[in-house]
């Protein structure tokens, strides 16, 4: 039977530019966010795929909504400047 230990990774934790680190973490709750939005996992990625912003946004915020529920996708896009 495998270690279930070796399996996982190690959180990723990042700052989206507000000085607050949070663990990036793409829970089962994640996963139905992008589905619902998406249709499918596929079409998400694929979106990503292409450069949509949108979907880089959206699939970043639903792998931070764990740590907080009202955090907003739009606030997740407000942080993070691209220039």
């Amino acid at each position: 039977m495998a270690n279930i230990k070796k399996l996982r990774r190690e959180p990723v934790v990042i700052d989206i530019g507000d000085g607050i680190e949070r663990e990036l973490r793409y829970t089962l709750n994640s996963f139905a966010l992008i589905e619902e939005k998406y249709g499918t996992i596929d079409n998400a990625m694929e979106a990503l795929k292409s450069g949509s912003i949108a979907a880089i946004r959206f699939v970043l915020w639903a792998g931070l909504i764990h740590e907080d529920e009202n955090l907003s996708e739009h606030y997740v896009g407000s942080q993070i400047d691209l220039s």
